[in-house]
Parts: C-alpha cells; structure tokens; sequence
C-alpha cells in the first residue's frame, strides 16, 4: 500500500496514481489512524480533501478506504443533509 500525504489517504497499490504527487511506501504508514476519523458530521468531514461521510454509518473516512459497502459516500459539503 502507499500513505499519501497530500490527501491522508492510505491506498492499495493498484490505486495510487500521479495525482499524489508523493507516495510513502511503507507498511507502517498503512496502519496510521485515518486523519478523518477525527470529523463527526458530514458538513465538516465532506468540506475537508481526501475525505467522505458515509451517512449510513455516520463515519467520515479518507479516500483510500471508502468501499462499497457504505452504499453512497458524500465528498462535497452542499451535498450533506
């Protein structure tokens, strides 16, 4: 996996991609506490870069480990309810 820092992001290999700029391959990085762990509603987690509120678990999480299994993920502030 690659820690991008620009986005506090966490991704699996086949995801990291040229709009990092900057990956840090290092497994230790890969089991940081997500930096939007710290946001407990949407409007604030959805406002920040790299993260997304999942509604259905109240959760705001950072790009490299939104999955399917939330359903809809709210990146933009002026889509939150």
């Amino acid at each position: 996996c690659g820690w991008c820092e620009g986005s506090g992001a966490c991704v699996g290999d086949g995801l990291m991609d040229a709009t990092c700029g900057t990956w840090t391959v290092d497994e230790a990085m890969c089991s940081a506490v997500d930096p939007c762990d710290a946001y407990a509603d949407c409007g604030t987690c959805a406002a920040v870069v790299g993260c997304g509120w999942c509604e259905g678990s109240g959760a705001c999480v950072g790009d490299g480990l939104m999955d399917a299994a939330c359903g809809t993920w709210t990146v933009d502030e002026a889509m939150c309810i």
